[in-house]
């Protein structure tokens, strides 16, 4: 597994990380989807981030990550140019 370190000054701020979204996804996109092409509606690297931005807002449940996304689906699709 890849990992990083960050300096102490390094993109960190009072409020938390910041991080491009884009590069986030550009590496997500290299985890290989094990599932067949019929039946697929979205990208899994799509499916994984939006997760993972659910979960660092503190979802821990399916449930709570569905209505987390469709409250967002607005601003996530403008900014995740979906």
């Amino acid at each position: 597994m890849d990992s990083i370190t960050l300096q102490a000054n390094e993109d960190c701020t009072s409020e938390g990380m910041i991080f491009d979204l884009a590069s986030l996804y550009a590496y997500i996109k290299r985890v290989n989807d094990p599932r067949k092409r019929k039946g697929i509606r979205y990208h899994l690297a799509t499916l994984i981030l939006l997760i993972l931005l659910a979960k660092l807002e503190g979802q821990d449940h399916p449930t709570g990550m569905t209505e987390w996304i469709q409250h967002r689906e607005r601003a996530l699709v403008e900014m995740l140019k979906l």
